[in-house]
């Protein structure tokens, strides 16, 4: 075992040193992204706001409540009111060290939170636990200094549980499916569960809640099979073990490589050849 388990109470995420499983997934594309995003973090979104803010509300309500200012979206007449101008200004001020969100967003990320909290599934494994636990382990076969952090840990009859908690358009099998293996998903999963277990010397049952981010805000808790778990960690080594050679290297080439390619067109833009077997036909009538 190797490695440690860190409650945010006793480290900033940000400080820890290694390799996350985010900017791993840009390997996928190629090293060269990979070190564009790590010098270049991409924005912050209002959807990534949005689900930073229903995590907390779901996860830690007390904090969601403590840590989070509310900006009246409109005039008591109901003209909109602008983020900017003195009123603005005042109300940062009034409230630094805590995120500003809309009226219309506080009340979405409630509705987000109620519908998971209200979910008897879900709420198996979150009725008890500890919210936003960060790792830091090495990766026993490449040596490489990894870094995870985990929505929720808990435990469901006496086995340690991992808890992720995603938002979607559609929590339903066939669309969250494609979230899942379009969002590369399943690589974070097993990232986390190996490095549970190489901190731990358990390997967590994996779970993930999928809510829906629009209302009714549905909630789907889906268990993580280890067949799903074992592609994931195909395709997470693979891309650790060529971060490796890289750093070694120093070599962090783009798609493209040291060599040219040879263009090729999707299937779908290539015209399917006409066949020229008319045997089929029936000549007897067009006579």
């Amino acid at each position: 075992m190797s490695g440690r388990l860190y409650t945010r109470k006793e480290c900033s995420y940000s400080d820890l040193k290694g390799v996350h499983i985010t900017g791993l997934k840009e390997m996928r594309k190629s090293p060269k992204h990979y070190k564009h995003r790590l010098a270049k973090p991409r924005k912050i979104t209002n959807a990534l706001a949005f689900g930073s803010a229903a995590h907390v509300a779901v996860l830690e309500p007390e904090r969601f409540i403590r840590d989070y200012a509310i900006w009246e979206s409109k005039y008591d007449h109901g003209g909109a009111r602008p983020r900017n101008g003195g009123a603005w200004e005042e109300f940062k001020k009034l409230n630094a060290g805590r995120s500003i969100i809309l009226d219309t967003e506080f009340d979405e990320a409630c509705a987000f939170k109620d519908a998971v909290r209200q979910d008897a599934v879900a709420m198996r494994y979150l009725a008890t636990g500890r919210p936003e636990i960060a790792m830091t382990w090495k990766d026993a076969e490449t040596g490489v200094d990894c870094v995870g952090r985990i929505d929720w840990e808990t435990k469901v009859d006496r086995h340690p549980a991992v808890v992720d908690l995603k938002s979607t358009r559609d929590a339903g099998e066939t669309w969250f499916s494609r979230d899942v293996a379009k969002l590369d998903y399943h690589l974070q999963l097993a990232f986390y569960a190996d490095g549970y277990q190489a901190i731990t010397g358990k390997m967590p049952r994996m779970v993930v809640v999928a809510v829906e981010s629009v209302e009714p805000y549905d909630a789907v808790t889906y268990i993580v099979p280890e067949e799903v778990l074992e592609i994931g960690r195909d395709a997470y080594r693979e891309l650790l073990i060529k971060f490796k050679q890289c750093t070694e290297a120093d070599e962090w080439p783009g798609q493209g490589g040291t060599e040219e390619k040879i263009l090729q067109l999707p299937s779908w833009a290539v015209p399917e050849e006409e066949s020229d077997d008319m045997s089929d036909l029936d000549w007897s009538e067009s006579a």
